[in-house]
């Protein structure tokens, strides 16, 4: 899907530059954008400039940007000029998309660096802890449920370096929206390189997500969907690269029911996928994961039972 924010030079600055004009609530004319891009009056017509070329297909884009996301945008015309108003009270109402520009820069710097055997360092935001300087040594990347990750080695100071840690690309902090690339993902000359280690990850291929619990025993696990529609959905959008069916959808005493088998380490992202089909799929077996499963519902139960 095209993103109107990942455009680079002339075209992407000319984007910021109208989007952060009309963020401000005012009215803004094509010579307001080109004045603000070259940080002075314009000397010439408009149309001796190349980049009102560019900004005439820019504009549009923009405002249908806004329009398709449920933002208003007045036009307001004055003879054959357009001036353009966002009359909306979000003060960045294109946050979400602008910030998947982000994670795509940041996705393909980090491909780059990869390629290259480059380690960089940030300031990294995890979940549960206080931001943290690193260096990473990344060696590949991975995409899960609309996310970017990174896999590799993570070194800070006083500490070993770990091996396979994950960063999600989301979570790298970045100090001020105007920072640019380089201040957040920072390369580090001459620092050497820790490379992957032979077949070091492997257990991704029975993983679902990016998550390799600690102790997580390879595991085949039986799951039965209690109705066509669901039964359809899973074997339509398999959980996992080894999924079989194991039962066809088959009708017994009065029940519809199918079964399929993965075989997988356990981990957080599985057990979601499972809780997201609530009461129409079933974990068969292994009793032990089934348990597992129940436990979690349970606590999810006693939520609402408690009412607070």
């Amino acid at each position: 899907m095209k993103n109107v924010f990942t455009y680079d030079k002339a075209r992407g600055s000319l984007v910021k530059t109208f989007y952060k004009l009309l963020v401000k609530g005012c009215e803004v004319s094509y010579e307001d954008v080109l004045t603000d891009f070259f940080g002075q009056n314009l000397s010439n017509k408009l149309a001796a400039y190349t980049e009102y070329k560019t900004l005439k297909h820019v504009i549009p884009e923009v405002v249908d940007e806004f329009k398709k996301n449920g933002f208003d945008i007045l036009q307001i015309k004055n003879g054959r000029s357009t001036k353009y108003r966002y009359i909306g009270a979000d003060k960045d109402p294109l946050k979400n998309i602008k910030f998947q520009a982000v994670l795509k820069e940041r996705y393909d710097k980090i491909a780059d660096y990869i390629n290259k055997k480059k380690p960089f360092k940030i300031t990294y935001l995890p979940f549960d802890r206080n931001k943290m300087e690193i260096i990473f040594h990344p060696h590949l990347l991975r995409t899960y449920n609309g996310r970017y990750f990174a896999l590799g080695v993570s070194e800070k100071d006083g500490c070993e370096p770990f091996r396979q840690f994950v960063i999600a690309l989301d979570r790298i902090y970045k100090k001020d929206e105007d920072d640019d690339e380089e201040q957040e993902i920072r390369y580090i000359p001459k620092h050497p390189y820790i490379p992957p280690e032979h077949g070091e990850y492997d257990y991704l291929a029975n993983l679902v997500g990016v998550s390799f619990e600690k102790n997580a025993e390879l595991t085949t696990i039986r799951l039965r969907a209690l109705d066509k529609y669901t039964f359809g959905r899973l074997t339509k959008k398999p959980l996992h690269n080894s999924q079989k069916t194991v039962l066809p959808l088959t009708k017994q005493n009065g029940l519809e029911y199918g079964e399929v088998e993965i075989t997988v380490y356990p981990n957080v992202e599985l057990l979601g996928q499972i809780l997201s089909y609530g009461s129409y799929l079933q974990v068969v077996s292994p009793e032990s994961y089934k348990n597992t499963v129940a436990e979690e519902i349970k606590k999810a139960l006693q939520l609402y039972e408690n009412g607070d």
